[in-house]
């Protein structure tokens, strides 16, 4: 999914980073996805912070406008938190 909104073509470059670009958008990132599926934020920080990680990991970068990209990246954000705790693997650690 993340190869989807973002890329690794060479041609994308000059691009800024996807890492970069999602560490930005953090907290607002947080706060709406936590506003709409009524989740705490710390469960949708680790959700984002392993997006964030894969995004440096796989060296991907925007592809188009900013404002495209945040709004399809907060659909997708709200999918994987969904998906994550409906998949049973997250945990409260105290």
């Amino acid at each position: 999914d993340l190869k989807r909104l973002f890329s690794s073509a060479p041609e994308q470059a000059g691009n800024p980073t996807a890492s970069r670009f999602l560490s930005r958008l953090r907290k607002e990132a947080r706060r709406a996805v936590g506003t709409w599926t009524r989740e705490r934020q710390y469960t949708i920080d680790q959700v984002l912070g392993d997006m964030i990680e894969r995004c440096r990991m796989l060296n991907l970068r925007l592809r188009g406008p900013e404002d495209e990209a945040k709004r399809q990246f907060l659909i997708l954000l709200t999918v994987q938190t969904m998906h994550y705790l409906h998949s049973g693997r997250h945990r409260l650690y105290l």
